[in-house]
């Protein structure tokens, strides 16, 4: 089995490590996006080989680049953990967060980047210890950038007319995503499971076993 995975806004490939760890020894081959927020390189190398024997993860806003990228090369089946479709609420969209959020933040990235940041993975509750300090070196260009694409993206067509195997997770107490917000985005795909916005750090066990489990009707 091959997985693919695409960490969220505000962070980096590192994100992912607790829940790699719990991928049984040798059982998959796992390549990691990296966006590049903190100075290292802008990634999206796939593992090797055609993608129908892959599953592609998405956290959060990862999960608006995966669906992006899919159409192109669709892999064998996505999950999503705390993600979304669309982010920003819509007339035809009311569920979703409103726009004056990502906003603010786009305003304040280019004079105060670490504020934004630091405020930003503060408020991401359970999971979030230790996340407040910003890292040394921030992108603040790419952050910006992808504020945009989070303000603008939909990809509900996307997730829609894949045809694999797709699931997504949401947490129970996720402060950003609700479930109201989630069943818009992916319908009776929806799981919701203890915890917040950072499934992959505070439940890893769990996401890897979602992961192993489309992995298996590949």
């Amino acid at each position: 089995m091959k997985v693919m995975l695409f960490h969220g806004w505000g962070f980096d490939a590192s994100f992912w490590e607790g829940v790699v760890a719990c991928l049984p020894a040798g059982s998959a081959i796992v390549a990691c996006a990296e966006r590049g927020y903190f100075g290292a390189s802008v990634t999206e190398a796939w593992p090797e080989g055609p993608r129908a024997g892959t599953v592609a993860v998405g956290h959060s806003m990862g999960m608006l680049h995966l669906l992006a990228d899919a159409p192109r090369d669709p892999p064998g089946a996505m999950l999503s953990i705390n993600g979304f479709a669309r982010f920003c609420a819509g007339p035809d969209f009311p569920a979703g967060v409103p726009g004056r959020l990502p906003t603010r933040m786009l305003a304040r990235l280019e004079t105060a980047p670490a504020e934004v940041l630091a405020t930003f993975r503060a408020g991401q509750g359970e999971g979030a210890a230790g996340l407040a300090e910003p890292p040394p070196t921030i992108a603040g260009e790419r952050l910006a950038d992808d504020l945009c694409l989070l303000i603008d993206a939909d990809m509900r067509a996307q997730w829609a007319s894949f045809t694999g195997p797709k699931a997504a997770l949401a947490g129970v107490d996720d402060a950003l995503i609700t479930r109201a917000h989630a069943f818009a985005c992916f319908g009776d795909a929806l799981r919701q499971i203890p915890g917040g916005h950072l499934l992959p750090l505070t439940a890893p066990r769990l996401c890897a076993d979602a992961i192993l489990a489309l992995g298996a009707g590949l």
